[in-house]
């Protein structure tokens, strides 16, 4: 009975680790994604420019097939975006270092904008 119990724990956790990855983003505290944040067209931009420059790369639309998965925001939370691209994942790198954290929230910005396109 026990085995049982502990593999449908490690199962469980398993799971909650992988659909909520940003809990264990902890290099430091998320900061403020929110609508009034996310929303100003100068972050958008900002986040649009550093996106073409350094994501596109491997993300945009000639990248295909290949180098990277085409993103799809609507099943992203913000909080995800910010943590894969602050803290990488896989094959990814992390850009926590090589950007500011208002260029990451940028980034956020962009990629859950309605002005994101890949």
């Amino acid at each position: 009975m026990f085995p049982i119990r502990l593999t449908a724990a490690l199962a469980l956790l398993a799971a909650g680790l992988f659909l909520f990855p940003p809990l264990l983003a902890a290099e430091g505290e998320v900061p403020d994604l929110g609508d009034a944040v996310l929303g100003e067209r100068e972050r958008i931009d900002e986040g649009r420019e550093i996106f073409q420059e350094q994501c596109s790369l491997c993300h945009g639309r000639s990248a295909y097939p290949g180098k990277a998965p085409r993103l799809t925001p609507a099943r992203y939370s913000r909080e995800f975006v910010y943590d894969r691209v602050a803290n990488g994942f896989r094959d990814m790198p992390a850009w926590g270092e090589a950007f500011s954290q208002e260029e990451l929230v940028s980034i956020v910005a962009y990629i859950m904008s309605d002005r994101f396109s890949n």
